[in-house]
Formats: C-alpha cells, structure tokens, sequence
C-alpha cells in the first residue's frame, strides 16, 4: 500500500495543507486519506512478523499546526491564509524541490502592496515547506514579532536535530525606523553566517505621514518626508547588509 505521504510531494497537488481537515482555526490528518496507517504514521512492517515503521507525519503535522497558530495569533482568527497564483505556486515549489535536492541556497525577495494590513504569501510558502517538505521554518512579521524567537527557534533546531531551515521575514513597514533597521540587518547577518535561505517580502506601499497643518513650512516638510520614505527599502540598509542580501536572495 503506498504512503500517503508521497504524494504531499507531488506538484499536481496545489493546496498547501493537503489531506489536512479544517474545523476552525484547527487543522487534523484526514484519516480516510491515510489508508495507510489512518494518519498515526505507524503501520506494520512488511517482511517482519513483529515491529512497525515509522513516517513522519505527525511531526511534520505538529510544526505546521505551529506555523499555523502563529499566524492567526499575528493576523487574527478570521484572517485566510493568502492564496497563491497559479504562478507562484510554480516558482515557489520548483525552489523547495531545489533545495530539498541542495541544488539551491538562495532565497527569494520582493514586494506586496498594503502588506502592513494583511498577510503577505510568505506564510503559504512556510506551510507548503512545514507540511508538504518537512522543512523547519522560522517566519518573523517585522512589529509584530520578537526577535528573540530566532534564538529559541535556532534551539529547538538543535534539540530536535533538525536540519536546512528557512527563515522568512516580512517586513510591513519601512527600513527608515532604526529599529526595524538594525533587526533586519541582524537576520540577514545570521543567515548569512549559518547558510539559510533567507525569504523577505518588503511592503509596496509606503507609509503616509499625516499633518494637520496647512502652513507652506508644514507642507514642505510633508514633502520632505514623503519623498525620503518613498526610497526604495533598502535604501535605508548599510552597503554591507546589501551586499549580503543580494547574496542571500533572488528578486522576483
């Protein structure tokens, strides 16, 4: 009887969570998909009288449903898992067989309008590597998360023996905040040093300053600052983290 588990790597199969049922927010193994070993990843080994074999689905399950909790505790319970077009799902399962092969190390980096508002697809791109690769996957949203989780993400790597990681970051808003700065150019630094592929997603849309001013020496300023937000988001990173980015990822 074939494993259900080798058709999750099959392209012909578009959705990310794939033989997964949904009951809200929830998402548990499809048992009649399962046949197999009815979704518990044991089943009987075939030239032993006694003993099981072991798939495994229940841990790839376990960190997707984290992937998962973390993005409905980020965009809320009533946020959709952004969809992907028919090509980006191509582009983005053409780079996760390369690197399952080790033929890449390069990530990806582009843009997406209004991503301060909603999600951007690097979340579908994490459930597709958690639950379809088995891959781990450290996302971070810019703002939203701590940068600490890099660090108890890098342990739980080393306690659970787990090997090509992938870290994605969303970054919501522009690099002019120090902050944000100083955190981005940080995780490109550790993913260059520890050689993982480093997915970001920038935000299209700059952010407005409002002033309720009308003077010309207000309004100017407006302008000023308009136009220096308005950069492109690199703009704002030292030369040396943009040399590092532009080894790390490929633009879409």
């Amino acid at each position: 009887m074939d494993c259900t588990l080798e058709k999750l790597s099959q392209a012909q199969i578009t959705e990310p969570l794939a033989f997964l049922n949904k009951l809200n927010c929830n998402y548990e193994i499809d048992e009649k998909e399962f046949s197999c070993c009815f979704g518990s990843g044991l089943k009987p080994r075939k030239k032993m009288s006694q003993g099981v074999s072991y798939c495994p689905i229940k841990q790839r399950l376990f960190y997707t449903k984290q992937i998962l909790n973390k993005f409905y505790q980020t965009w809320g319970i009533t946020t959709k898992i952004p969809e992907l077009k028919p090509e980006q799902f191509k582009t983005y399962w053409q780079w996760l067989v390369c690197y399952k092969h080790r033929l890449t190390y390069k990530g990806y980096a582009f843009k997406q309008e209004n991503l301060i508002n909603k999600p951007s697809t690097l979340w579908t791109v994490a459930l597709l590597a958690s639950w379809r690769f088995g891959f781990p996957v450290h996302i971070h949203t810019s703002g939203k998360h701590q940068l600490n989780d890099i660090f108890l993400f890098h342990e739980k790597l080393v306690k659970d023996k787990k090997t090509n990681p992938i870290v994605l970051w969303e970054q919501p808003t522009g690099l002019w905040n120090l902050k944000s700065k100083e955190e981005f150019s940080f995780i490109i630094s550790w993913c260059e040093k520890s050689l993982w592929p480093l997915w970001v997603c920038l935000s299209e849309n700059s952010e407005s300053t409002h002033l309720a001013q009308k003077s010309k020496t207000m309004k100017d300023l407006h302008k000023r600052i308009k136009m220096r937000k308005e950069k492109n988001p690199l703009f704002w990173l030292s030369e040396d983290s943009r040399s590092k980015l532009e080894s790390l990822c490929k633009k879409i």
